[in-house]
């Protein structure tokens, strides 16, 4: 059971049950009870995904759009996001340590794995998508 104070016993919290109490009276005291871990409202404020939406917009993994002029730094820094997007719900207590943990294999192996090979494959299907992308582009203006 974790106690959790406002000047006085406010309630006795089963561990693993936080978000049926959360409250802006006690989010201050489960954070500090709980090593700052709590349900929703993200442990960031859910800044990293405001930041994400004003930087990229609104978009998928499928079509990162390219705005910082560099497909790979664009693509890395959306990975970033998420990536602390991921952290964000672990922290706060909405996933699990493996969910993120997981998550961080992933970005690790993609982008710090330092596999040349790894990075030509990747850098060659960001220059496929746009030849793709540029073709479906120009063959609009025939039809």
């Amino acid at each position: 059971m974790i106690k959790l104070y406002n000047g006085s016993i406010v309630a006795d919290i089963p561990e693993g049950t936080l978000g049926t109490y959360y409250s802006t009276n006690n989010i201050k005291q489960i954070q500090s009870v709980t090593g700052g871990r709590m349900m929703s409202g993200g442990r960031f404020d859910y800044m990293d995904r405001t930041a994400m939406n004003e930087i990229f917009g609104c978009c998928d993994s499928d079509n990162i759009p390219n705005v910082f002029e560099d497909k790979e730094i664009s693509e890395l820094i959306y990975d970033v996001f998420n990536l602390i997007h991921d952290y964000d719900w672990y922290a706060s207590g909405d996933t699990s340590e493996k969910d993120y943990l997981e998550s961080k294999r992933t970005f690790k192996n993609k982008w710090l794995n330092g596999d040349k090979e790894q990075r030509e494959i990747r850098l060659k299907s960001i220059v496929d998508k746009a030849i793709d992308e540029v073709r479906d582009e120009l063959y609009k203006t025939i039809e």
